[in-house]
C-alpha cells in the first residue's frame, strides 16, 4: 500500500482491531500496553544483537516512560498484551537487566527472560537500522504504527498509515513522520510497510 500525504485524510485517527484484523491479528502479541505511574505508553519485542551477536530478546519502550529514576525504585513493571478487552498480563523483572536508557534518544530497552515471559512473538530490525545517515534509507518511506492511544475509543490496539517525511532538528536518529498518533502511542513501533521490520520508535 503506498501513502502520501493526499491519502492520509483517510486515516484521521488510529485504525481500531476490526477495522485492521488481519495485521493486528499477526502482530497483537508483539506490543503491549505500559501503565506507569498513571503514564501510559505502549512499548514492543524483538531480539537485538550484542556484542558476541548472539540475539537478545528484549522489551522496548521510550525513556520518558521508563527512565533511570524509575529502575532505581522499582525492581519490575506490569504490562498488558492484547488487543480489544482481552489482555494478557505480564511481569517484566528490572533486576540487571536494562541494557540501554537514554534521554537524548528518548529508548529504553530491557533484556526480558523468554521462557519465564512466554512471549513467542517478536519483531524485527530493519536490515538498514544501523546505517547512517538513516534518513536517507527512509525518507518518503509507508510505513505503519502498531499503538495503545489513548483518545476516545480508549487505550486499545490500534494501527495507522504514514510516511517518513524528512529529519528531525538536523538529527540523523531524529525521523519527521506524518502517522497518526495520540497520548499513548510513546514507545510505539515504527514499522517499514514493505517488510514488516522495525525502523524507529514513535516517541512524540
Amino acid at each position: 500500500m503506498a501513502i502520501n500525504e493526499k491519502t492520509l485524510v483517510n486515516y484521521p485517527k488510529p485504525v481500531l482491531y476490526n477495522q485492521a484484523k488481519e495485521i493486528l491479528e499477526q502482530m497483537e502479541t508483539t506490543v503491549c500496553k505500559i501503565n506507569i505511574n498513571g503514564e501510559k505508553g505502549t512499548g514492543f519485542f524483538c531480539k537485538i544483537k550484542i556484542d558476541d551477536n548472539s540475539l537478545i530478546p528484549v522489551l522496548i519502550t521510550n525513556n520518558h516512560l521508563i527512565n533511570e529514576e524509575f529502575i532505581k525504585n522499582n525492581t519490575e513493571i506490569e504490562i498488558d498484551i492484547g488487543r480489544d478487552d482481552i489482555y494478557n498480563s505480564k511481569i517484566i523483572n528490572l533486576n540487571n537487566k536494562v541494557i540501554f536508557t537514554n534521554e537524548e534518544y528518548d529508548v529504553t530497552i530491557i533484556e526480558i527472560n523468554e521462557k519465564k515471559e512466554g512471549i513467542n512473538d517478536y519483531l524485527e530490525l530493519d536490515d538498514n537500522i544501523y546505517d547512517k545517515p538513516k534518513i536517507n534509507n527512509y525518507q518518503g518511506n509507508s510505513i505503519y504504527i502498531l499503538q495503545y492511544p489513548d483518545y476516545y475509543y480508549g487505550q486499545k490496539l490500534a494501527v495507522s498509515y504514514g510516511i517518513i517525511k524528512d529529519k528531525f532538528m538536523d538529527k540523523e536518529y531524529n525521523f519527521i513522520h506524518y502517522c497518526c498518533s495520540e497520548k499513548g502511542s510513546s514507545g510505539s513501533p515504527i514499522l517499514n510497510i514493505t517488510n514488516n521490520k522495525i525502523i524507529g520508535i514513535h516517541k512524540s
